[in-house]
């Protein structure tokens, strides 16, 4: 019997993330440019470690889904919305294409589980 969670979009309290990045770039008051035509869940990391927890006292067998509700976003909703939550200017962050930011992983554009 086995149990796989997919999850998507981690961030948390400790360690490297893409939140955790946009919140030091906006306090230090630096403009970003950033992908706005990737959708996803974000996920907070104590909140997939309670699922996670329940999905074993369950017994779940199978392949599950395991984000944050709420509504897709992209990044570059996460990245403006987090400037505006350090109250740093949101129009700071400007959007940009998947093609400007080449990286050796390819994404989805809709990455919603």
């Amino acid at each position: 019997a086995w149990c796989v969670a997919r999850t998507q979009w981690l961030y948390g309290p400790h360690g490297r993330s893409f939140p955790r990045t946009m919140v030091d770039r906006a306090r230090a008051g630096a403009a970003s440019r950033v992908v706005a035509d990737q959708h996803g869940a974000p996920t907070h990391v104590a909140d997939l470690a309670r699922a996670l927890w329940a999905l074993v006292a369950a017994g779940a067998r199978g392949t599950v889904h395991v984000t944050n509700a709420g509504t897709a976003a992209t990044w570059f909703d996460v990245a403006r919305e987090v400037y505006a939550l350090v109250g740093a200017d949101p129009t700071r962050v400007t959007p940009c294409a998947t093609a400007d930011f080449p990286t050796p992983a390819r994404r989805p554009a809709w990455g919603v589980l």
